[in-house]
């Protein structure tokens, strides 16, 4: 329907997470509609890592809720420099047997192609820091998910990698990948503490690691 809002994807309510006295973020309201992304900013050790993994369902929060409102079954594609890879697997083995997980088509060369990863059939133990996350980036797309989570993702790339962040990005916020069918557009979720990634946001998070400690049992 013409003039209609975008649909919700995501949903936080009071959203917080602490660790002992250390709060990292408390009392967090957003909602993420398609063609949108939110970019989570702060430095090392503000929380950005752990507030994506809340959202993900990775790790639970302290006190509020998530809600994925997606009818896929694997709704989200994740990407971070912890998510590790299998040394002797091969980017192309790694992408074939996540599309046999997910049920969905491989599609190994096209992605592979995509992220401009050459060396597709060397081990993973041989792949730079920089390759790896490309491989990392065909796996969160693979599926073509609903939503998108990026952690640091050009932590370890050079300029060509940080170009490619930006194509990443773009593409999956409109759904719309070279030689794909066209899908919904999709939300991006970007923990970055590169000041030039904040041009990517329809919507700012800042967490700060200088909050106050909290008693236990008392918000």
């Amino acid at each position: 329907m013409a003039g209609a809002s975008p649909e919700r994807l995501l949903r936080c309510s009071n959203l917080g997470k602490w660790f002992g006295s250390k709060v990292l973020f408390r009392a967090v309201e957003l909602e993420l509609h398609r063609g949108e992304c939110l970019v989570v900013a702060g430095w090392n050790g503000s929380g950005k890592s752990t507030f994506l993994k809340c959202l993900a369902g990775l790790l639970d929060p302290s006190t509020g809720s998530v809600v994925i409102d997606s009818d896929l079954p694997f709704p989200i594609g994740y990407s971070a420099l912890d998510l590790q890879l299998y040394d002797k697997l091969s980017a192309r083995e790694h992408l074939v047997f996540a599309g046999q997980t997910r049920g969905c088509e491989a599609d190994a060369d096209y992605w592979l192609d995509y992220v401009g990863l050459e060396d597709r059939d060397l081990q993973a133990s041989g792949l730079s820091s920089g390759q790896r996350q490309r491989v990392r980036f065909a796996l969160a797309l693979q599926h073509r998910p609903d939503l998108l989570f990026l952690d640091e993702p050009s932590a370890a790339m050079d300029e060509k990698g940080r170009a490619l962040v930006a194509k990443v990005i773009r593409d999956f916020q409109s759904g719309l990948f070279p030689g794909k069918t066209q899908t919904a557009p999709g939300a991006v979720v970007l923990a970055t503490n590169d000041p030039q990634e904040l041009s990517f946001a329809t919507h700012l998070l800042e967490l700060s690691p200088d909050r106050d400690s909290i008693e236990r049992g008392h918000l």
